[in-house]
C-alpha cells in the first residue's frame, strides 16, 4: 500500500550519517547537475538505483535531471521518462495530483516536505507497471515533494530495483529524517542558477 508523510524538520532518525555522504551533499550547490550529488548522498543512507528530479505544475510534469547510481550498468531514467510521457501515465500518478494541489495552493517554500512511498504492485495502472517498472526491474519509488518557491513544486524521485530489495522501515525512517536537508541542499543549488542556468535550460538539457 502506498504511504505518505509530512516532514517539517530533521529528526534524530537520521542516526549516524556517513561523512562521504555529507561531502557529496555539500557539492550540490556547486554542481550544474545537483541531482547527482543528492543521489550520492542518499546512497550513503539507503541504496537506490535511480533519481529523477521533476518539476510539477498546472501542466504536464517536466524532467529536470535523471541519474543512475555510480557504477550502474546504464542510466534508464530518460528512457523511462519518455515512456512515462508517451503513455501519459502521469494522468494516473497520485504524486502528480498531489503536486497540483500544492501548486494551486501556492504554498510557501517553508511548507513541510511530503514523503511518498509507492511499490510497483501499488501502481493503479497496469500498462504503467508493464512498460516501465517490469522491463527495468524497478520495485519501488520513494519521493520527496516540496515547494521550491511560490507556484513551483519539485519532486525528488528515488527508485529501487528488485536486486536491492524493498525499503526496510528503518531505511524509510532515515530518508524522511534527512528530507529537510535534501530540500535545503537542492534549494541552494537552484538558487545558484542565478548564474543563468534557468528552469527552461535544465529541462532542455534533460531532454538531450
Amino acid at each position: 500500500m502506498a504511504a505518505q508523510w509530512l516532514v517539517s524538520s530533521p529528526s534524530p532518525g537520521a542516526g549516524q550519517v556517513d561523512l562521504a555522504a555529507v561531502a557529496a551533499l555539500l557539492e550540490a550547490p556547486r554542481s550544474a547537475e545537483p541531482g547527482r550529488a543528492l543521489l550520492d548522498f542518499v546512497n550513503g543512507i539507503a541504496p537506490v538505483e535511480y533519481l529523477s528530479v521533476v518539476a510539477y505544475g498546472a501542466d504536464e510534469p517536466q524532467l529536470l535531471e535523471g541519474h543512475a547510481r555510480r557504477g550502474a550498468p546504464r542510466n534508464a531514467t530518460h528512457d523511462c521518462w519518455r515512456r512515462y510521457r508517451q503513455g501519459r501515465f502521469w494522468r494516473h500518478d497520485a504524486l502528480v495530483r498531489l503536486a497540483r494541489r500544492v501548486h494551486a495552493e501556492g504554498r510557501e517554500a517553508a511548507a513541510p516536505v511530503v514523503g511518498l512511498h509507492l511499490s510497483a504492485q501499488d501502481l493503479p495502472h497496469a500498462p504503467w507497471r508493464e512498460q516501465i517498472y517490469e522491463p527495468e526491474q524497478l520495485s519501488e519509488r520513494f519521493t520527496l515533494l516540496y515547494a521550491g518557491a511560490p507556484r513551483q513544486v519539485l519532486g525528488l524521485n528515488f527508485y529501487r530495483c528488485r536486486a536491492q530489495g524493498g525499503f526496510a522501515p528503518q531505511e524509510l525512517e532515515r530518508l524522511l529524517a534527512v528530507a529537510p536537508l535534501l530540500r535545503q541542499a537542492h534549494r541552494l543549488a537552484l538558487g545558484a542558477a542565478e548564474r543563468g542556468d534557468d528552469l527552461a535550460a535544465r529541462v532542455a538539457r534533460a531532454a538531450e
